[in-house]
């Protein structure tokens, strides 16, 4: 994983991630939850790349660990009763514990590390925890963005094949759901998280090749932005 540069675009874009649609919009998170909240009601569950909190704290566990490399984002949100925070990376964080859980979360995460370390953060919960559930963005989604930050997101996203394998090697027992979310944004707005490098693989964009993206998405002149944001959900359990 590629810690320094992930962390340091998190605690730069903290400000602005917590007022963008993704973070606020109440339909994509409860389309999330309808599949996952079921899973975590009552139950102790780990949140690893939590970011602020924001999801997790949703989910109705019994108690709640969260835990990521940014300070910034962990920041964000007053602690609850029910809740411990921690500033770290997920292995780390997994090779220095002596709790099970009942529940871990990878919720958009994975794609911030190689596939060795993949293997090795997915053993550890397999190790401690009954069931992983893992939320990612394929590497096929396509958006309507520009050619740099396609090529980027292509590149620093999640092969599905690959982590199916992975979870077969460790012996996993896992289904799979693909979603299709429902994604309307004013174009203003679209160019905002563009701009403000929401996504971490625009970090990996110039800022020269961002701003001819922007203009390019500018000259389309859409007073909306609609796409279906397809998100992959593994419900991974012990192989009995």
């Amino acid at each position: 994983m590629a810690y320094d540069r992930i962390v340091k675009h998190y605690d730069n874009v903290v400000d602005t991630y917590i007022n963008l649609p993704f973070y606020l919009k109440h339909e994509y998170s409860d389309f999330l939850l309808s599949y996952i909240k079921p899973l975590t009601l009552d139950k102790t569950v780990l949140d690893i790349g939590c970011g602020t909190c924001h999801f997790s704290e949703l989910l109705n566990a019994k108690k709640l660990t969260c835990v990521d490399p940014s300070k910034e984002m962990l920041s964000e949100r007053p602690l609850l009763n029910n809740q411990e925070k921690h500033i770290s990376d997920g292995i780390g964080f997994l090779k220095n514990i002596h709790s099970q859980y009942d529940v871990i979360i990878l919720k958009e995460c994975l794609h911030h590390f190689s596939d060795e370390d993949k293997l090795t953060l997915l053993k550890l919960c397999y190790e401690n925890a009954n069931t992983t559930i893992i939320v990612a963005r394929p590497n096929d989604n396509q958006y309507p963005w520009f050619k740099k930050a396609q090529e980027s997101f292509e590149n620093n996203s999640v092969k599905i094949s690959s982590l199916k394998n992975m979870l077969v090697e460790l012996n996993f027992s896992f289904i799979k759901e693909t979603l299709l979310v429902p994604i309307k944004i004013p174009s203003g707005q679209w160019l905002k998280m563009i701009k403000n490098r929401f996504w971490s693989n625009l970090s990996y964009v110039s800022d020269i090749e961002l701003l001819k993206g922007v203009h390019e998405i500018q000259i389309r002149d859409e007073k909306e932005i609609l796409f279906n944001d397809k998100i992959v959900l593994m419900i991974a359990t012990h192989n009995k």
